[in-house]
């Protein structure tokens, strides 16, 4: 008896393709939020602060373990070797075209699954999820939220799959709180089209929101605050309203023509105008009305398709209208947040390529040729795109060009210049930022930073202490400010401030080192011996034991001694 299994090609292509279009990202380096991130993330660093990510959170407004857990165990055998974190990325990326494509045979014919899978493993706009390490959220909770869907799209389940995919959606919000689209999609499909009972699927939704809401809020006592810095979250409701259109418009346009792609976009639209409102409300309109008019093509002559395409059409404008900015976001738009939505957009596509029976030969071969070149020039944008993310000068003196006037990008630009020494040159840039943006706590710690290793400290002190009025769970801002304190031996303001920074990161080994530096200098020897003996117990390093050394010998103890 001869058993004769067969292997999808397709799937071998997907990944074959993925690894093609991205081989020229997987050596660049880390960028944008990266630093803060992954970088000088210090939570990151040991496994053993794993459950710390879910009792404390990450030290600021997010509430994403799972995400941060992925990343201290690739931190944790690879240290912060780029290489690494960049190839786990792609694979989940690559993972989750394979499910679009497995999903998508649910629908469609294998080829069309297949051309639709990959359209959204190459497409420019997911550029950013996949070159952006601390976007890496994104793809995660989008593959553990597909893979659930994909188990509960069988006809029957067994007690196990039905476990099993409850806990996928779990990880998928532990991975991003966006997360619950997916679960609203899943109850959606398995409700209308599958017919599943009510009392299931709520069990099935109710389980793992309910534990999420309860690590975050009552564990880790985070909430949904916003941070400092969110122009579009300033501005009323109205003018929210009126930027709609361009939101909208941004992503609809950028999905068939990926030209204008650009980090760090707080652009509002403050009044009515021609330009940024009429114009994209008209081909919103359009392109909403086109959706309309399809849907009733559909049903009227291929009924069999119309819920698919109810289906598609739901999971595009549910997980498009998250970023609507009807509720503000800490962006107006981002190309790593149409991640999601462009599944539905394919699959509505999907649907009406369905429709199409095509019988002559030639009509068959143009439309092969159409879709080579959307390949192709899909592939080769994605390609440049990559490139444009080779490091943090590189990519924002890019998108300087596309996005300008944008604070998040001057800061960039000028802490990357201050990274490698060129503090005249890094001061212009960190000017314009504040000039633009008044509250960005990052914008006046760069700036705060520049004088600091101009050593103009009094200057640096004005700048870090409004950073930290603006925003108190800003790490670098105590950093450099305790730090600049011990240089000028204001060690009253250092002691303090080395304090307040210890309650917003406990244990964090930088403030110990800083606090122990100025008990011993304002002659608390006791105290500065408890708390490098601490450190030394805490972790054996040079510094740490130069410290203790130092404080038992009486010895002069300065800060750049250390640091």
């Amino acid at each position: 008896m001869k058993s004769i299994i067969k292997f999808d090609k397709n799937i071998l292509f997907i990944v074959c393709i993925g690894f093609f279009i991205y081989a020229n990202f997987l050596f660049n380096n880390f960028v944008w939020d990266d630093s803060f991130q992954i970088v000088q993330n210090y939570l990151i660093y040991s496994l053993k602060n794993i459950p710390s990510l879910f009792t404390l959170g990450q030290g600021n407004y997010f509430y994403r373990p799972v995400t941060f857990t992925l990343l201290t165990i690739i931190y944790s055998f690879f240290g912060p070797n780029v290489f690494f974190f960049h190839i786990v990325q792609l694979i989940i990326h690559i993972l989750n075209a394979l499910l679009v494509y497995k999903i998508f045979q649910k629908f469609f014919k294998k080829q069309l699954s297949f051309f639709l899978s990959l359209i959204f493993l190459i497409h420019p706009i997911n550029a950013e999820a996949v070159n952006f390490m601390s976007a890496i959220c994104d793809p995660l909770a989008v593959f553990f939220g597909l893979s659930a869907f994909y188990l509960m799209m069988r006809e029957k389940i067994s007690r196990k799959i039905f476990i099993s995919s409850a806990l996928l959606i779990l990880l998928a919000l532990f991975s991003k709180e966006s997360a619950i689209l997916l679960l609203i999609i899943i109850v959606v499909y398995n409700w209308f089209i599958l017919k599943r009972s009510y009392s299931k699927l709520l069990i099935f939704a109710s389980v793992p929101l309910s534990i999420y809401l309860f690590f975050r809020f009552f564990v880790a006592h985070i909430f949904f605050e916003k941070t400092a810095t969110v122009p579009i979250g300033e501005v009323s409701l109205v003018i929210r309203l009126i930027t709609l259109p361009k939101i909208f418009f941004f992503y609809v346009s950028n999905f068939f023509v990926p030209v204008q792609l650009a980090i760090a976009q707080h652009w509002i639209v403050r009044a009515v105008n021609v330009k940024d409102f009429y114009f994209p409300l008209i081909i919103d309109f359009l392109f909403l009305l086109s959706l309309v008019s399809v849907g009733i093509f559909i049903y009227r002559n291929h009924k069999k398709l119309f819920f698919a395409f109810l289906f598609f059409s739901f999971w595009f404008l549910i997980s498009i209208s998250l970023y609507s900015q009807i509720i503000s976001l800490d962006m107006t738009v981002a190309e790593r947040w149409f991640y999601l939505p462009i599944i539905g957009l394919l699959g509505i596509f999907g649907v009406v390529a369905q429709t199409i029976k095509l019988q002559n030969l030639k009509l068959k071969s143009v439309l092969t040729v159409i879709m080579l070149f959307i390949f192709i020039v899909f592939s080769l944008r994605t390609i440049v795109r990559n490139t444009n993310w080779y490091d943090q000068l590189t990519l924002n003196i890019h998108d300087e060009q596309i996005n300008k006037d944008s604070w998040n990008i001057e800061a960039n630009i000028a802490a990357e210049l201050l990274l490698r020494g060129q503090y005249d040159t890094s001061l212009p840039y960190a000017e314009k930022s504040v000039q633009l943006e008044t509250r960005c706590v990052n914008c006046w710690t760069i700036l705060g930073t520049i004088y600091f290793m101009k050593k103009e400290y009094k200057k640096a002190d004005v700048f870090l202490l409004k950073a930290i009025k603006i925003d108190d769970h800003f790490y670098p801002s105590y950093y450099f400010l305790v730090y600049d304190y011990l240089l000028i031996e204001d060690f009253g303001s250092a002691k303090k401030w080395s304090k307040e920074a210890l309650k917003k990161f406990p244990e964090n080994e930088f403030f110990l080192q800083f606090l122990a530096i100025a008990e011993y200098n304002l002659g608390n020897k006791n105290r500065a011996l408890q708390l490098a003996t601490q450190l030394v117990d805490s972790d054996q390093s040079p510094q740490n034991k130069q410290i203790l050394q130092t404080i038992k010998n009486n010895l002069s103890l300065k800060v750049n001694d250390i640091h």
